[in-house]
């Protein structure tokens, strides 16, 4: 049984709010996160959270378009917007402590290994639109080691479904040919 008095597992969904310290332009890029929880309860307020997010993106959106050195594209995509969307298997491990009312706050440790990374160039028309997809895995770092902190509250009896905040803060520089 993996749900117990010390144990916890479950499903972990979040919505997020992400973009880069070192880009001025754009604004936070909205992802939907998705993965498993494992929880140990160490007395009445200690508890070790370990996280696998499966589904988890960083990035910025509303970025200017630049040259992608085809005459063809870059005159065809010159007047849109680029969303940055960089796709990761993420794994925080924190350690909480929750307050008697429900209440919690944690901090720990992120490692994410990036599966995936793009530009995403828009044009939308009345009748068409044009959407072109630039990989840029080779100008994102393959790893990100981070940390995180948090604030939330626990709902219910059994406080195993929580709702909070957390803030992700980066030891790596994400994008390779950044300077900062």
């Amino acid at each position: 049984d993996l749900n117990s008095d010390k144990l916890a597992f479950g499903i972990h969904i979040d919505q997020a709010w992400n973009d880069f310290t070192h880009i001025d332009e754009g604004k936070p890029l909205r992802s939907f996160n998705m993965g498993l929880f494992f929880t140990r309860k160490f007395g009445d307020h200690w508890r070790g959270n370990l996280m696998m997010l499966a589904k988890y993106k960083k990035g910025t959106s509303e970025l200017s378009p630049y040259l992608l050195n085809d005459p063809n594209l870059d005159a065809s995509l010159n007047k849109t917007e680029v969303a940055r969307e960089i796709n990761y298997l993420s794994i925080p491990m924190t350690m909480q402590y929750v307050l008697d009312f429900g209440g919690f706050l944690e901090f720990g440790p992120q490692v994410s290994f990036r599966t995936r990374a793009r530009d995403i160039f828009k044009v939308l028309g009345k009748e068409n639109s044009l959407i072109y997809i630039n990989r840029i895995d080779d100008d994102v770092a393959r790893w990100d080691f981070g940390w995180l902190a948090g604030v939330g509250y626990y709902l219910g009896k059994e406080k195993l479904t929580a709702v909070g905040f957390r803030y992700h803060g980066g030891f790596t520089d994400v994008l390779k040919f950044e300077e900062g």
